[in-house]
């Protein structure tokens, strides 16, 4: 495990520079992932669906095309800050979307379990592509997290979903953001909570230096 404050980057700053906070967060949680591993993770961020009077939750799949591009760009010295920029701003964009379509029920992966659980509860078949590779690796979350708002100072704490990724949950403040990481030890050391906690401080701040010469401040 490993809990930290990030100070002098919080949601006034993010979003003075057009960004969500949220989205900012979860891209740099994927960026830290991706430096860590070469790799894009399957990630989720964990919503809370306030349409619905006694509260659900449900799932956000943060692995967006527009965020692989931004992994994929972010690190290229064959790519301008602008470009950069432009690809972030895409990537945050794209989360925001879909941030709001799960809040509305368009969520996608609560369909597909209902329809999966239908067919066990009435033993209906089961549809084949509920049992293809590429499904059951969509639901194998390298990094599963979720923002808490609160305005205390506290961390969250829950497991991780692969026995090899991350849980991360944040819960962000006017000028900092608290983070608390947590891992599965000795999994082949393929995953460690500080060195995945260094590997987000990194993204950060290599955000962080990207929109601050790039982007006036709104606020």
């Amino acid at each position: 495990m490993s809990t930290f404050t990030v100070c002098g980057v919080g949601k006034k700053m993010m979003k003075g520079w057009g960004l969500s906070p949220d989205a900012f967060i979860q891209l740099a949680l994927q960026l830290a992932y991706y430096r860590i591993h070469h790799r894009p993770s399957v990630a989720v961020e964990y919503v809370s669906k306030r349409c619905h009077p006694l509260g659900r939750l449900d799932n956000v799949r943060s692995t967006t095309p527009q965020a692989l591009q931004f992994l994929r760009h972010m690190d290229s010295s064959d790519v301008s800050p602008s470009d950069k920029l432009q690809w972030l701003k895409e990537a945050s964009d794209a989360h925001t979307h879909q941030v709001k379509e799960v809040m509305w029920s368009y969520s996608t992966h609560s369909h597909l379990k209902a329809l999966q659980y239908t067919a066990h509860q009435f033993n209906y078949p089961v549809p084949p592509f509920f049992l293809d590779t590429s499904y059951r690796r969509a639901f194998q979350f390298h990094v599963n997290s979720s923002q808490v708002p609160h305005e205390d100072e506290m961390y969250m704490c829950y497991p991780s979903e692969a026995i090899d990724g991350y849980s991360c949950p944040y819960i962000p403040h006017h000028d900092h953001v608290n983070f608390n990481i947590l891992s599965m030890p000795g999994h082949l050391q393929e995953s460690s909570s500080q060195l995945m906690a260094s590997s987000l401080l990194s993204a950060l701040d290599d955000m962080s230096r990207l929109c601050r010469h790039r982007l006036p401040d709104r606020v």
